[in-house]
């Protein structure tokens, strides 16, 4: 399995992201592995993976 993101898996994640702030729960699939995605916040860091721990995640950094 490979560690990049590609376009069509990170527009998954943003929408995942999204769906999260709006409605506070995430009802999208991991686009790897169908699993579920987990959003949590600590400050001006956004991270975004799926329940596999070995599966896809992506960390996002804010000013």
């Amino acid at each position: 399995m490979t560690n990049q993101i590609t376009v069509n898996e990170y527009d998954i994640l943003n929408k995942a992201v999204a769906e999260y702030i709006k409605n506070g729960q995430i009802t999208l699939k991991c686009p790897r592995c169908g699993d579920n995605l987990i959003y949590e916040s600590f400050g001006s860091v956004e991270i975004i993976h799926c329940a596999n721990p070995t599966c896809i995640k992506s960390v996002r950094r804010g000013i």
